[in-house]
């Protein structure tokens, strides 16, 4: 037990493998960016592009599928599914998003901004 005015410093011991972990990271970006960067950015981003991509195509899929329950729960004469019809352009709008698609919901745009209208 320490008594009034001792400090007791515990030191751990550092982790070489941290070390290497590091050392390669530096040494990678040194010696592979400068030559390769600019087609490691192309790769990386088509990768994430197609992982976005799907994440969006699902995003849609059951945002037309909360609307459409929506509307079959609104159609039978049951409660007014504000909640399902919120959720399902929420769902289209993040999914519209992310694949880049626009939808045109009740003459609403959902996703980005549309293309100017006009000539091309």
């Amino acid at each position: 037990m320490p008594k009034n005015n001792e400090i007791i410093l515990i030191q751990k011991k550092g982790s070489k493998k941290t070390v290497w972990i590091f050392f390669v990271i530096i040494l990678f970006i040194a010696v592979y960016v400068p030559f390769f960067g600019s087609n490691l950015q192309y790769m990386t981003a088509a990768t994430l592009r197609i992982i976005f991509s799907y994440i969006g195509n699902i995003c849609i899929m059951f945002g037309v599928f909360l609307l459409i329950l929506g509307g079959i729960n609104l159609i039978r004469g049951k409660k007014i599914p504000v909640k399902s019809f919120l959720m399902g352009i929420l769902l289209l709008w993040i999914g519209a998003c992310l694949t880049g698609t626009i939808f045109n919901l009740f003459g609403m745009f959902i996703g980005p901004t549309p293309p100017p209208q006009g000539y091309h």
